[in-house]
C-alpha cells in the first residue's frame, strides 16, 4: 500500500471533527497504525493526525520517536483533562500548511489521558514541546487549524497562499 498524501489547506476533511469511540484493538486500528506510520515515513514533522491523511473520523495520531518515555507512539481518543495557567507562545508549522509558521499560544503544561494502539488507557503529565505537539493534534482531531488563532486578514493570506499552490 503506498503512503496516503498529507491533506493540504482548505481540504475539507482537515475540518472534519474526529469521533471518540470505545477502544477495542482491531483489524481497522492495525489499518490505522499502518496508514500513518506509511505517511510519516514520507514527512519531516512531530506529529501526524489521522484526519491528515483520511476522510475516516478516528480520533488517533502518531507522534515522532522524539517523544519516546513520554507518549506512545501510536495515540488513540486523546483528551485533554488538565492544564496549567501558564502558556506560552511559540512559532508553530504544521505538515498541512508546508512552510507556514505562526505564533501559537499554548499551555505550558497539561494532564492527558488515552489508549495506546493496543488498547492500555494511559493517563500522564505533558510538559514544553510534548504538551504543545498533543495540543496541536487534539486540535486536528477537534477541526481546529493553526490559522484560527490568527486574525482574519491573515487566514485569507493564507487560504490564497495554500489555493495558489504555494
Amino acid at each position: 500500500m503506498g503512503a496516503k498524501k498529507i491533506f493540504r489547506y482548505p481540504h475539507d476533511a482537515l475540518r472534519k471533527v474526529s469521533s471518540p469511540e470505545s477502544f477495542s484493538y482491531s483489524s481497522h486500528v492495525d489499518s490505522v497504525v499502518e496508514e500513518l506510520d506509511d505517511a510519516f515515513k514520507e514527512t519531516i514533522g512531530l506529529a501526524l493526525a489521522h484526519c491528515q491523511i483520511s476522510d475516516d473520523s478516528t480520533r488517533a495520531f502518531m507522534c515522532s520517536d522524539q517523544f519516546a518515555g513520554k507518549l506512545a507512539l501510536y495515540v488513540f481518543n486523546p483528551q485533554i483533562i488538565s492544564v496549567s495557567k501558564e502558556k506560552t507562545i511559540e512559532s508553530e508549522g504544521c505538515l498541512s500548511f508546508p512552510n507556514i509558521w505562526l505564533p501559537i499560544e499554548r499551555y505550558d503544561t497539561i494532564e492527558v489521558v488515552y489508549n495506546n494502539w493496543i488498547g492500555d488507557k494511559i493517563e500522564t503529565k505533558l510538559t514544553g514541546l510534548a504538551a504543545r505537539m498533543f495540543q496541536h493534534e487534539v486540535d486536528h482531531l477537534d477541526g481546529k487549524l493553526i490559522v484560527d488563532y490568527v486574525d482574519r486578514k491573515k487566514k485569507f493570506q493564507i487560504r490564497s497562499m495554500m489555493l495558489k499552490g504555494r
